[in-house]
């Protein structure tokens, strides 16, 4: 089944990489840039993936019972390639406005964070949406519950961000950049929603 948004969350992505072109001009950018994509392509996906590949290597069970994460399409490009662009985007946005990290937005963001992650968890466990991060509903390995703070702390950079383009566009700070840059950051948000919708159909 074909679905248009694919095809324009792929243009999203096309135009995301053209704004990191644009925008990473200064070497501390440049270093902005290198450091978000790195640590979110590792925390998102290496760890998982390396521990799948390690229980290829091993010849672990589970993974031969359970759907690993290099089996998942929203593995390979969504953890691996959309969300270090979606991060990148949000930092360099942050860093244009001045964002400043205020006790209300960082709570507010870890309690939201936290709330959609333990909505999921729900989701994946009463419709049985098992894999070998949670072999049964309500028990998860180690990397379930490594899955869990990720996801949480995901979400809340997500909501923190959020907050501060609200701020900005109140006083008037967000450019037509950062604006193109939203527009690339919510398809590529729904990209990555329809890979997860396709991986467990």
């Amino acid at each position: 089944m074909a679905y248009p948004s694919v095809s324009k969350g792929a243009g999203r992505v096309q135009e995301a990489l053209a704004t990191l072109q644009d925008t990473a001009r200064s070497d501390d950018e440049k270093l902005v840039v290198a450091t978000t994509a790195v640590v979110t392509f590792l925390a998102a996906l290496g760890v998982s993936g390396g521990t799948n590949l390690v229980m290829i290597l091993t010849k672990d069970p589970i993974i031969k019972e359970h759907k690993p994460t290099l089996a998942f399409a929203s593995a390979w490009i969504g953890d691996g390639i959309l969300l270090p662009i979606i991060n990148v985007l949000m930092v360099l946005a942050m860093r244009s406005w001045g964002t400043r990290v205020g006790l209300r937005n960082l709570v507010t963001s870890l309690i939201g964070g936290s709330a959609i992650m333990g909505a999921f968890q729900f989701v994946q466990a009463t419709q049985s949406m098992t894999n070998y991060t949670m072999p049964e509903p309500w028990h998860w390995t180690w990397l379930g519950y490594y899955h869990m703070l990720y996801m949480a702390s995901q979400f809340a950079f997500m909501i923190f961000y959020f907050q501060a383009l609200y701020q900005a566009w109140r006083a008037g700070k967000v450019n037509a950049r950062q604006k193109r840059d939203l527009a690339a950051i919510a398809g590529m948000i729904l990209l990555f929603a329809v890979l997860l919708q396709t991986d467990y159909s």
